[in-house]
């Protein structure tokens, strides 16, 4: 694997393991609009892309009713009981421990709203190893190639040669391939369940678990 001067990542089921507290704010929502809870796989679709896409897929909702939805589920999410239900993954601080130590940039690219990805990161300590922390805007208009690039241009990258994007969903390769910069498929998360799953977006490398991203990388 060759060396890489940016390293970004994404949240949601990559640095974090936040299902419980997601999934407990959607339910939330739902049977306060009287909804249908969807099986398990379902919701655990709902994690990473935005709230109201999720809804609106789910629901057939028209743009209006999904984002009214949606902003009852962040309303919900912003208490500490749901937003900070969340668990790092094993490996993920030994990771960035030794990312730093090489003077590697890290970057953070989610699409989590960017107060609270923000709030998250940093009661879970990732804001000791990186500023440079990206997410959705209010009204969930960016992309995560818009989010990709944003952090980019923070951390001052001008070569995409050297950068790489590690996230655990279809989202994030899509990311990757419009930004131009390479990216790692992860296994371990919410998205991509084998590494068949991931060849569609022409990954340079499959972890499984942090201590195989950290070989990759390292």
């Amino acid at each position: 694997m060759r060396h890489f001067d940016y390293v970004l990542f994404d949240l949601d089921g990559t640095l974090l393991d936040t299902r419980e507290g997601v999934l407990s704010a959607a339910i939330y929502t739902m049977r306060k609009y009287n909804r249908d809870i969807p099986d398990k796989v379902t919701l655990e679709s709902m994690i990473g892309p935005p709230i109201q896409i999720s809804f609106q897929k789910l629901y057939g909702l028209s743009d209006e009713s999904a984002m009214e939805m949606s902003n009852v589920f962040r309303e919900a999410y912003m208490m500490e009981k749901y937003l900070f239900n969340a668990i790092p993954y094993n490996g993920i601080y030994d990771l960035f421990d030794n990312l730093l130590k090489r003077g590697t940039r890290i970057g953070i690219a989610t699409y989590k709203r960017e107060d609270y990805a923000i709030r998250l990161l940093c009661k879970k300590g990732f804001n000791y190893y990186t500023n440079y922390m990206y997410g959705a805007d209010f009204d969930g208009k960016l992309t995560k190639a818009d989010i990709i690039r944003k952090c980019l241009s923070g951390m001052g990258c001008s070569e995409l040669s050297k950068a790489v994007y590690i996230g655990d969903g279809p989202s994030d390769g899509k990311g990757a391939d419009e930004v131009g910069v390479c990216f790692i498929a992860v296994t371990y998360g919410f998205g991509f369940k084998t590494a068949e799953d991931t060849l569609r977006f022409k990954p340079v490398a499959i972890a499984d678990s942090c201590k195989q991203l950290k070989n990759i990388l390292l």
